[in-house]
């Protein structure tokens, strides 16, 4: 047999082997019908950049996880890589569900950070369906697509505190002009660029949504850093009708930012026990503890006098 054949070829060594044709053989080449595809932990793909390709393999359920920070030589494309996670649990050596977070939200902090930098010419459509797609971690319905709430899951909200840090008095001032129409684009365009940052890190409550062009404005505008004029070309609309829209979106944000301040100077409030006495004796006041004279100032100085 071939295994005695063997045998007798390592105890006498490769001179004394004799040539010879060997059966029962295992075949070279096995038909792909007959053969057990192996079990993967996930799929990859790696493309030049472009919005349909981007749409193509995201609506396969890839996400990104890398964008390369120059462009091809002859294509002047991006290099793209996106994962799409597969089912493991199963296996002996499967991987925790959501292991492909961790990639993906640091793709979506570095992506958000180089924005105004190498990719600052991308399309503000494309840049916003990259951030969505990085960043979103729960099945959408239309919607929510629509409204923007493609809020991720385990978000730690702006408080008080941290809007303080990010925003002086006068900041949300001016934002809250702007959002009223009292004065020009041009006195907030330095908070732009922060808040921007907020909402797509996803640090404002989920109750605040923009509209799909809003978002893009905000992407534009706020991190690439592009002025009016150039969004107005990218998009083939006038510049009245596109400021129109980020005035919106700007008073939305204002809203909610006023919301969080009136929220952290309430609850400094209840903590102060001097406020709080205060506040219980107003309750006091208020549920008729202290009530009115029964009579006028002018009939007590009549009763006196006829008295003396």
């Amino acid at each position: 047999t071939d295994v005695e054949a063997d045998a007798k070829v390592s105890s006498k060594g490769i001179l004394g082997e004799k040539i010879k044709p060997r059966k029962h053989l295992p075949p070279l080449l096995v038909p792909l019908s007959d053969l057990r595809p192996p079990r993967l932990h996930y799929l990859s793909v790696s493309y030049g950049l472009t919005k349909d390709l981007f749409n193509f393999w995201s609506g396969a359920a890839f996400r990104p996880v890398y964008l390369r920070q120059t462009a091809n030589e002859l294509t002047g494309e991006f290099t793209c890589i996106m994962i799409r996670p597969l089912e493991t649990v199963d296996l002996p050596d499967g991987l925790v569900p959501k292991w492909e977070e961790g990639f993906c939200n640091d793709f979506a902090r570095r992506f958000l950070a180089l924005l105004s930098a190498a990719f600052r010419e991308l399309p503000s459509t494309l840049a916003l369906s990259i951030m969505s797609s990085a960043t979103t971690t729960k099945t959408l319905t239309q919607d929510d697509i629509d409204a923007g709430r493609d809020v991720a899951v385990d978000t730690k909200p702006l408080n008080g505190h941290e809007l303080a840090l990010m925003f002086l008095p006068h900041d949300l001032k001016r934002l809250d002009a702007y959002s009223r129409n009292l004065v020009d684009f041009h006195m907030i365009t330095d908070l732009l660029p922060r808040l921007s940052e907020l909402f797509f890190h996803h640090r404002l409550p989920g109750s605040l949504s923009l509209s799909l062009l809003q978002r893009a404005l905000l992407i534009a505008m706020g991190l690439q850093k592009k002025t009016v004029d150039d969004v107005s070309a990218e998009y083939d609309l006038p510049v009245s009708q596109l400021l129109a829209l980020f005035n919106k979106a700007v008073r939305k944000l204002s809203t909610t930012l006023n919301k969080i301040q009136e929220t952290a100077a309430s609850d400094e409030v209840d903590a102060n026990p001097l406020m709080q006495r205060a506040k219980v004796e107003n309750q006091r006041i208020r549920a008729g503890a202290l009530n009115p004279l029964t009579s006028s100032m002018e009939h007590e100085l009549d009763e006196e006098g006829r008295k003396a």
